[in-house]
């Protein structure tokens, strides 16, 4: 059995150092499965120099630039019972692949870790959703199977998410929120975390506040599980805030 990392990446280098860095600290998966790690991009993009160095598969993609193209530029080649998605920009719980591997093996076409911390590389501004877990598509796990019959991911600037969560309906899927620990970090770029994103479903309340190595601010640090504060506190000290990040040695918890 195999699961897979899918990785759009758009021209953010830096970034997917630390989301790659953040796939090779995975548990080791369960007995009788593998893993593998694919970025797919423009052929001029330098995140294909980023992927040699961690020893993951680039592939060029010629069709379009939204995720959509690139998710399923990867997926027409891509051997594997199980899809990650998995974001350029999104550091990831060590516990991912456990918790993907297992729902499937449960029975679940597809699964969410979801998202509920936003951390701005430059403001060090936190964004906190308390709530219910926000299924963006690259906290998915999806049967290969099952996303084949859904048509695959659409094509689309934006609103891929709820397309493709309409075309899975049928299929109910599991939180696995609590079983990571809601280690998901969304690194917000730009003016990304001031305009609300991810933007929060009903029954969700947003906190936010800077963060500091003591802790988060304005009582947020009670709301925040210690394996993400101590992830919040390297990404502050390190020089991407910022993070100089280096390639793994071994095997790094990855086989084929």
């Amino acid at each position: 059995m195999h699961a897979a990392f899918l990785i759009p990446t758009n021209y953010r280098p830096d970034l997917l150092c630390l989301a790659l860095d953040s796939l090779w600290a995975q548990r080791e998966c369960q007995s009788g499965w593998s893993t593998s790690i694919w970025v797919s991009g423009r052929s001029d993009d330098p995140g294909k120099q980023v992927a040699a160095k961690y020893r993951a598969r680039f592939v060029p993609c010629e069709t379009g630039d939204t995720p959509g193209h690139k998710i399923e530029t990867l997926r027409a080649i891509v051997s594997a019972d199980l899809l990650m998605l998995a974001d350029d920009d999104d550091i990831q719980s060590p516990n991912r692949t456990r918790a993907a591997i297992q729902a499937y093996t449960e029975g679940y076409e597809w699964s969410s870790t979801g998202t509920h911390l936003c951390f701005h590389t430059t403001s060090h501004e936190v964004a906190l959703w308390v709530g219910l877990t926000i299924q963006v598509g690259t906290t998915l796990s999806v049967s290969s199977e099952a996303a084949r019959k859904a048509g695959g991911w659409p094509c689309m600037p934006s609103g891929k998410d709820g397309l493709f969560a309409q075309r899975m309906k049928p299929l109910p899927i599991i939180d696995l929120a609590d079983e990571i620990g809601w280690e998901t970090i969304v690194l917000q770029h730009a003016n990304n975390i001031n305009q609300g994103r991810p933007f929060p479903e009903k029954g969700t309340t947003v906190k936010r506040g800077k963060f500091m190595v003591t802790g988060l601010g304005q009582g947020l640090d009670a709301d925040v599980p210690p394996a993400t504060r101590q992830q919040l506190v390297t990404l502050l000290e390190s020089p991407l805030c910022g993070m100089t990040s280096i390639a793994p040695q071994g095997d790094g918890g990855l086989n084929e």
